[in-house]
């Protein structure tokens, strides 16, 4: 019997300036749909508004200030292949998508920087057991 071999992956960050082209669809494309799909209050909105202002509030806005950085978890032998990302600003977590197969491993940890204070964009895996249990000291502020 051959033993499945588990996939090595490692942490790649960047700051907007340095971020390959090949990275921001992933990000945008994967916020913007799980956003949607997992609030309730965007999921009310008229999708091309949401869509189109959601996504000039990232790109003109959010992803362009000087602090903000994006972390990657990717295959370590194929740093293409993305299986999750978090995007925040010093204490402020704007952002953390995982992929399915890599949900419930504790994968966050990896993404998550230990100073997080606060949080700006809310889903329904916020009320996850490991948000109620490891995040509940961070205040929510949609809009810093």
């Amino acid at each position: 019997m051959q033993e499945e071999k588990q996939e090595e992956l490692m942490v790649i960050a960047f700051h907007l300036k340095d971020l390959p082209s090949n990275y921001i669809g992933v990000v945008l494309s994967r916020w913007l749909r799980s956003l949607r799909n997992l609030n309730e209050e965007f999921k009310q909105m008229d999708a091309t508004s949401y869509f189109y202002r959601h996504e000039l509030f990232l790109k003109e806005q959010l992803l362009p200030r000087p602090d903000v950085i994006i972390k990657f978890l990717v295959l370590k032998n194929d740093p293409d292949i993305v299986f999750g990302w978090c995007c925040y600003e010093n204490d402020t977590l704007h952002y953390i998508h995982i992929q399915e197969p890599y949900r419930n491993q504790r994968r966050s940890y990896d993404l998550l920087p230990k100073n997080i204070r606060r949080f700006t964009h809310r889903t329904k895996h916020w009320n996850m057991k490991f948000w109620k249990r490891n995040m509940k000291h961070l205040i929510y502020d949609p809009y810093l």
